[in-house]
């Protein structure tokens, strides 16, 4: 695969993640906390460009959370390289991580709900007996 394709796929990946940590919160507002454009925040969801990695940090900041948290940093950085300076074997690695990621989130978020309803049913039943 071209390196140029593994970087868009990339791109894209990681605009969806910063589309997501912004909500419903305006792209000027974020581009104000990130000290950037609202064009240049657009360009970022949209997987034009990829933000460097202080923005990224600024952007985990904004979501309330860290970078390794936000975007998984350690699939999109390789050997301590920022992403825009990896091989294509590199990129393709980090994509491949990703992609594994973002399509097993709905299982593991559905895994956890099921767990929290489970635990809920035993305390309400635990606590139906200890009324008993």
């Amino acid at each position: 695969m071209p390196k140029s394709k593994i970087l868009n796929d990339v791109a894209r990946l990681v605009g969806k993640k910063i589309r997501k940590i912004r909500g419903k919160i305006g792209q000027k507002d974020l581009a104000q906390f990130i000290d950037s454009t609202k064009d240049e925040v657009s360009r970022y969801e949209k997987g034009k460009t990829i933000p460097r990695d202080e923005t990224l940090k600024k952007i985990a900041e904004y979501g309330g959370t860290s970078i390794d948290v936000a975007f998984n940093i350690r699939t999109l950085v390789m050997e301590d390289k920022p992403i825009y300076e990896t091989t294509g074997a590199d990129l393709k690695r980090s994509l491949d991580n990703v992609k594994d990621i973002l399509e097993n989130i709905d299982d593991k978020v559905i895994d956890i709900m099921e767990a929290n309803i489970n635990a809920s049913r035993h305390v309400v039943h635990d606590k139906k007996e200890n009324e008993n």
